[in-house]
């Protein structure tokens, strides 16, 4: 796991080391344990250094890229896996942050094509690949990456990023220069201007992401996509082309037995598992007291003990218990039975107050809400206690459909396609499974919508704050490569959330958040084979019984105790938002309307945002989501001092 810093000067320039070097060190997080560096000259003669010391200054304007590597040593501390890695003859130089958990087999096979290797590590073995198929190594590869290859023969560079996006890659493409970096103060560093993406602000403010998965709150600064690659000249100023190397295309649903289905998907949950523990560094696991986090440490546990070691779980409690978002008996229920050594993390308005700016400079976008503030705290926690590799459940959800909004798709699609049968006995199970249910659909579906039909509506207040061109901004244009997709409500619900909703911010969260504090998050769920299997089940295999996960939750049933198994509510890093912000950030909301990021925007009208927030401070309504976010974009462009707003 490491850090990526790359600028291509397309005509000649003085400001590469420059930029470069100022990259590199806004990054050590990413790579405490080493670093090194490749530059090219006019001549397209490349020279490697391993300390800032040793790169070659003198050569200025006559260099054409550069490249510095920051090193988290996880698996192969040894020399010979240090970066950027050159092939035997000096052509080709690869930088590559992630891992790849078939390279063995990938090394085997090309071995028996008369490969050899000087190293145990996965890097080496990904540049044999590139030599011997060239980009058709990107499928063959099972894992998480973003890599940077500079390829001399061809005079090109080919970036690449794993099926899911799982690690970050993000580019500028400045007039005569392209930056590339794995976080975007790498690339504010070398020069990106700091304005919003007005856009993205707009859909923020209404609970949206940004439009599409590759932008990014910041104009010009994009997320280069998962599962492509691209090859770029290093002659040429053209457009950056991506190109497809994988797709999940649903294949027809396979009427597997349920009991033979639990049994293939345990088989490749628990390889996953095994396989992301593999490690020759510390191991650590969050665990929230939910069925998936502590599943996966229920499929590890055996590797603990033949070790006759303890593992390490690492959790989130609020420092005031509270009903509705206290874990603490869930979280002890996981660890006693797996034997595990238990660290709690107190989450507090006070600390939340205290690290929002922290929180904000890693996140590098508006803090959306409290998991994000909450996963940041559990992994500063995991870094102080030694891990240095976190197993975490994200991805579950996404794949095998554990929101409430899930269950919800079902039911509405069982109605549309008039399966009354099929509707009468998943709410009978439902009601036996989870009564809870029935009562916050009421609460918070029905009764909202009718009263705003009404006009009695205090939960759903109008956000007249926002100027026209805010509402100009705004779209929902759905993502093209689901508009052909034809399928159940549920499986095209899933295939969103996979490939442009919810996975992506919920994975970008987890990278920055880990690797601000030196640790590499591993998500097994998020694994090519187990997804492409998930959309092989039925629908019922997921949503039935009035269970959701109900696959999962069957096979947890081999590992955990029923407590857990039977959960249904969800808590997630929760915490009382609308308490904390009408007490400890009161006069935080009433200064915002103030502030000039407000003050000087043509997206909200400040007169009207100080009515909304004094609304909500005197309990006139309840959106506290909104006001959060307006919040948090002030903190943002703060840190950032970003313009544009």
């Amino acid at each position: 796991m490491c850090g990526l810093s790359a600028i291509v000067e397309f005509e000649p320039g003085n400001q590469l080391i420059h930029d470069l070097l100022a990259m590199h060190e806004r990054i050590p997080h990413r790579g405490p344990d080493g670093e090194g560096f490749t530059v090219v000259d006019a001549n397209w003669r490349a020279t490697s250094a391993r300390t800032v010391a040793k790169l070659p200054t003198s050569a200025g304007a006559n260099l054409r890229l550069g490249m510095a590597f920051r090193w988290l040593q996880i698996q192969d501390p040894g020399e010979a896996a240090a970066q950027p890695m050159a092939s035997p003859d000096g052509m080709i130089w690869l930088m590559f942050n992630g891992e790849v958990y078939n390279f063995q087999e990938i090394r085997q096979e090309l071995g028996q094509l008369g490969h050899r290797f000087a190293s145990v590590s996965d890097t080496e073995v990904i540049l044999a690949a590139y030599r011997q198929w060239g980009c058709g190594c990107f499928s063959r590869l099972n894992g998480m990456w973003a890599m940077v290859l500079l390829d001399l023969r061809d005079r090109k560079i080919i970036i690449s990023r794993d099926r899911f996006g799982i690690k970050p890659l993000f580019y500028y493409r400045g007039k005569n220069r392209l930056v590339i970096g794995s976080e975007v103060k790498q690339l504010l560093a070398a020069g990106a201007p700091a304005i919003a993406n007005r856009a993205a602000i707009s859909r923020f403010i209404r609970n949206l992401r940004p439009e599409t998965s590759e932008e990014t709150f910041f104009k010009d600064i994009f997320v280069q996509p998962a599962a492509t690659f691209a090859e770029i000249s290093l002659e040429g100023g053209a457009e950056i082309s991506f190109q497809t190397y994988w797709r999940l295309d649903p294949p027809a649903v396979a009427m597997l037995p349920l009991e033979k289905a639990c049994t293939k998907l345990d088989e490749l949950l628990t390889r996953s598992a095994l396989e992301h523990v593999v490690a020759q560094a510390p191991l650590g696991h969050l665990i929230s007291g939910g069925l998936d986090s502590s599943l996966l440490a229920a499929l590890t546990a055996s590797n603990y003990s033949r070790r006759r070691e303890r593992g390490l779980g690492i959790s989130m409690v609020l420092a005031t218990r509270l009903n509705g978002y206290d874990e603490s008996t869930y979280i002890d229920q996981v660890v006693t039975a797996l034997k595990f050594q238990s660290v709690k993390a107190e989450f507090s308005s006070v600390w939340l107050k205290a690290n929002i700016d922290r929180i904000t400079k890693v996140q590098e976008e508006p803090v959306a809400g409290m998991a994000v503030a909450g996963q940041f705290l559990v992994y500063e926690t995991a870094a102080r206690h030694g891990a240095r590799v976190v197993l975490d459940g994200q991805g579950a959800d996404e794949i095998f459909a554990g929101y409430p909004r899930h269950q919800h798709t079902v039911l509405k699609d069982y109605a549309r396609r008039v399966s009354p049968l099929s509707l009468l006995r998943e709410l009978t199970s439902l009601w036996r499974h989870d009564a809870k249910f029935f009562g916050d659909l009421w609460r918070l579906r029905i009764v909202p919508r009718v009263a705003h039909g009404l006009g009695r509506s205090k939960s759903l207040p109008s956000r007249d704050f926002l100027r026209p061109e805010a509402n100009e901004a705004f779209s929902n244009r759905k993502s093209q490569a689901l508009q052909d997709f034809q399928s159940t409500a549920l499986r095209e619900e899933l295939l969103n959330d996979i490939l442009a909703g919810n996975l992506r911010p919920v994975l970008a969260m987890t990278d920055r958040n880990s690797m601000a504090h030196s640790i590499e998050a591993r998500v097994p769920y998020v694994d090519r084979r187990i997804v492409e299997f998930a959309f092989q089940l039925p629908d019922s295999y997921k949503v039935g019984g009035g269970k959701r996960k109900r696959i999962l939750r069957l096979i947890a049933e081999r590992y955990l105790p029923q407590a857990i198994v039977s959960r249904v509510d969800r808590i997630g890093f929760g915490a009382p938002i609308e308490r904390w912000l009408m007490t400890d950030f009161r006069a935080e909301l009433t200064a915002l309307p103030d502030d000039d990021v407000f003050t000087s925007s043509t997206l909200v009208d400040p007169l009207r945002l100080r009515h909304y927030i004094d609304g909500f401070l005197a309990g006139r309504h309840n959106d506290s989501g909104t006001i959060w976010r307006l919040y948090a974009i002030a903190v943002w462009a703060r840190v950032y001092a970003v313009r544009g707003v």
